[in-house]
Parts: structure tokens; sequence; C-alpha cells
């Protein structure tokens, strides 16, 4: 059970685990919270390897990004549309590992709304990745965690369903989702199936690795617990979940000191996002209100510039 009055307990985390999604701000709980290797540079030997394709189609989109930066660079590529719309679609995947749904949903609606006005990337498909059929995945997947983190698992199971097929480059976190529905639903086995593939993927999917270190630990494999949260870590020191259990994990072995060190460690560092989080939205905000106000300028100017030619 947690011992945070404001969380609901999540039926599928060991015993005192905080839901995912569910704030960090309050005492700190007795048990975890649910929620990948850098690309190792694009040459070999001094020779540059393009690769940016294969990375890709393997999902790893910022891996191919990096690699195409190289081959411009080298002068192996030369269509800077091709860049943007790499661009395009590692921004799209960060906002949804980090869970920033609305960020995910705002970020497509601005590209593909635009696509006429030549403000979006020119290449309609990149390396077999067609941008508007990227965008609807980015859209499902939104509402899919979006319905998740309400724990309404029937939407998200109706949202993830119909993306079975059309995942590609964001089948980890598909796998991911999928494998949270499982985890709530107490479906230990296929949750373990889905994040594990959501890992094989997608190596740095953070959610996936510590969804896997809860499953571990309901299981009893504190150890191993600790290695999936550590392992996390290794690649993001500041991601508040795996050290809030991390912290969860030290406590089961008996470790308080370190415990204690972790959990209020990760309350800071969940309430610095929430913060950073309400400081987007309320930029994202400020700039659509900013962007009517310049349509609605651009049109009176055009009214009166007509009445004044035809008076």
């Amino acid at each position: 059970m947690t011992d945070d009055p404001r969380s609901t307990p999540d039926p599928s985390a060991p015993e005192g685990a905080a839901p995912e999604g569910a704030p960090q701000d309050g005492p700190a709980p007795d048990g975890p919270a649910p929620d990948a290797p850098a690309p190792d540079g694009a040459t070999t030997g001094g020779t540059p390897d393009v690769g940016w394709r294969e990375r890709l189609a393997a999902g790893d989109v910022e891996a191919a990004l990096q690699r195409y930066d190289v081959a411009l660079r080298e002068g192996l590529e030369h269509d800077r549309a091709v860049r943007e719309a790499l661009a395009t679609l590692a921004r799209w995947r960060a906002a949804l590992h980090e869970k920033a749904w609305p960020t995910a949903q705002r970020d497509v609606e601005r590209t593909l709304g635009d696509a006429d006005d030549g403000d979006v990337p020119r290449a309609a498909e990149v390396g077999g990745v067609r941008l508007a059929a990227a965008g609807d995945v980015v859209r499902g997947l939104a509402d899919a965690g979006a319905a998740l983190d309400a724990r309404d698992l029937d939407a998200a199971d109706a949202a993830l369903a119909a993306l079975e097929d059309t995942a590609a480059p964001f089948d980890a976190e598909r796998l991911a989702q999928v494998g949270s529905v499982a985890l709530l639903r107490g479906e230990e086995d296929a949750a373990r199936a889905a994040l594990e593939g959501a890992l094989a993927r997608d190596p740095r999917h953070l959610r996936a690795m510590t969804n896997l270190g809860n499953l571990d630990l309901e299981a009893g494999d504190v150890d191993g617990a600790i290695a999936r949260y550590e392992a996390a870590l290794a690649i993001d020191d500041g991601y508040a979940r795996a050290l809030h259990n991390l912290g969860v994990a030290y406590r089961r072995r008996g470790e308080v000191g370190r415990s204690v060190q972790a959990l209020r460690r990760a309350q800071r560092l969940e309430r610095k996002r929430d913060t950073d989080a309400a400081r987007r939205d309320v930029r994202a905000r400020r700039e659509a209100a900013g962007t009517r106000w310049r349509v609605w300028l651009g049109v009176a100017a055009a009214a009166v510039l007509a009445w004044w030619l035809l008076r």
C-alpha cells in the first residue's frame, strides 16, 4: 500500500507502488512507480557509415538523424528536406517517450496542418515512412497514453489495437503501452512479453525498462529490479520514476539510508518536472493565442487595404 494519501494504489504494481503517472510530491511511498544505448556514432574506422535508413527501419529515429547529419557533413547526402523530416519524427518520438501527450498532439497538428504553407518538412516520405501516416500513429498513441493515465483500459486497448500493424517507427512505444495495460490488468506474463518486445526495439525506452523492474520486484527479485532501475538511470540520471523505484528496492533490501536519499531526490525531480511541464503548456498556449491574433490582424489589414483600393 502507498503512504501517499492522494494516490490510488495500482493493482498491477508491487505492494506500496505508486501508479504510473501519479504525482510524487507527497510523503515518500513505500513502493515503486510504474513508467534506449546511445548511438555510438556514425563513423567506423574513420569511414562514414551512413546507415540512416537501416536505423530508421529499426525504429531508432534519433540514431537515423545523427547518421544523416554525419552524411550531410561528409557530402554523402544533400537533401535538407529529409533531415527536417527525420528531426520531426525524432521530436514526436521524444514527446511520446516523455508522456507529453498534449505536446505530441499539438506538434502533429501544427506540423501537418501547415503542410501547404511550406513550414514543415518537404519530404512527405522518408526512408519508407510517410509523415502523414506517422502523424496518425502519434495521435493514436497519445490518445492511448492519455486513456492509460486515466485508467480507462478499454479505451487504451482499443486505441492500441488500431495501431498494431502501423506503428513503425513508434512500435516500441506501442508495445510499452500494451505492456502497461497488461500490467494494470494483472496479466504479468503478457506484460513482460510486451515490455521486453519494446526494449528489443528500443533499448533506451525508460518506461519499459522501469516497468520490467517493477515486475521483477513483484516477483521477489529485488536484485534484478535494482539492476533494471540502475540501467534506466545510467541512460538518464534524472529519470525520477526509476529513481523512486530504486529507493523502494533499496528499502526492500534493508538499505534504508540509500533508500531515503533516492526517494527524496526523486521527489525533487518530480516537482521540477511538473513545474517545467506547466511552464511549457503556458508558453504553448500563449504562442497559439499570438498566432490567432496575427491571423486576425492580417485579415483586418487586408480588408482595410481592399476597401481603400476599391473606394
